[in-house]
Order: structure tokens, then C-alpha cells, then sequence
């Protein structure tokens, strides 16, 4: 994990903000959380979480599309197993 560095974003790894997540919502001990040292922990979670979200959803919606346009390249070859 990239921790704050003057004039960069800060960056987790997907399993960085799933342990964090785990960790708030588990009240686990924070000093297991990788935000543990940070001064607003729980609003960059936030922050991370709705990032990681919005990357997803944006990854589910081109798969979608790349799933749409296989079904019409077999519709249009006469493929009957759609």
C-alpha cells in the first residue's frame, strides 16, 4: 500500500480495502486493518470502497456488453445454442 505521499493519491489493493472493510465491519482490533495509522481511517475506506465499487461495476458492464455482442455475432451465424 502506497501511504500518503505529498502530491500523489493514495492507492490500496483490492485485498488492502477487503481486510479493511473486514475489519470495521467485524470490529476486529483496528491495529490488524491496513489503515490502522491513518488519521481518517474510516472516511478513505469509504472513499477506497465506493472507488473499488465503481471500478467493478464499470468491469461488469463492459463484460456485459463483450457477452451482448458474442450473442449477436452467434445469432447473426446461424449458431442455434445461444
Amino acid at each position: 500500500m502506497n501511504f500518503l505521499i505529498p502530491d500523489k493519491e493514495p492507492k490500496m489493493t483490492e485485498s488492502e480495502i477487503m481486510k479493511a472493510l473486514e475489519c470495521c465491519a467485524s470490529w476486529k482490533s483496528c491495529k490488524k486493518c491496513p489503515l490502522f495509522l491513518w488519521e481518517d481511517c474510516t472516511g478513505s475506506l469509504k472513499e477506497f470502497a465506493l472507488d473499488l465499487i465503481n471500478r467493478k461495476n464499470a468491469e461488469i458492464e463492459k463484460l456485459c456488453g463483450e457477452v451482448d455482442e458474442l450473442i449477436i455475432a452467434k445469432e447473426m451465424a446461424g449458431d442455434t445454442n445461444v
